[in-house]
């Protein structure tokens, strides 16, 4: 199962949810939470679940486009305010430095990629800070590929 499909097994019914706990910002001025960082599965959880429960936390950034929930719908909630929980990767070791410059020395310029999350795909990015005009198709990606959109070697406007 893609991490894309998640969603629509909740949304399609092919999972019961008895109850859904979420994290949410605090509402704005017309009563909406926004999921901020918890978009992708939470929401179509909490929309099918017979019980939402919300952790409220001022921490939680708000976020655009169809990503919240009213107050109308949580069933009951907790207030909090700690840290978001970040994940965090070590830095490479030799091995992992060394699978990563191999694999760079194989793509040119203007080549398509798919890189996913881990301990090699960003390793990886580091080694391709000097090619040009990348592409990327990619369901998920870690903080690397950002560098790479950052610091100009990622073209975000064609699919080659």
């Amino acid at each position: 199962m893609l991490l894309s499909d998640i969603p629509g097994f909740f949304e399609r019914g092919q999972m019961h949810v008895k109850t859904a706990l979420i994290q949410v910002s605090p509402p704005d001025q017309f009563g909406f939470c926004s999921y901020g960082i918890n978009v992708d599965i939470a929401k179509p959880i909490a929309e099918v679940a017979e019980f939402v429960v919300a952790e409220i936390n001022p921490k939680m950034p708000r976020t655009l486009g169809d990503s919240f929930i009213h107050m109308n719908d949580i069933d009951a909630y907790i207030l909090s305010d700690h840290d978001i929980i970040e994940f965090k990767y070590d830095p490479p070791d030799e091995s992992i430095k060394k699978i990563a410059k191999y694999v760079a020395s194989l793509i040119e310029d203007e080549s398509t990629i798919q890189m996913g999350i881990g301990k090699i795909p960003n390793a990886l990015a580091i080694e391709l800070e000097d090619k040009k005009d990348l592409g990327v198709h990619s369901e998920v990606f870690s903080d690397g590929i950002v560098d790479l959109v950052e610091k100009g070697g990622i073209k975000m406007c064609e699919t080659y």
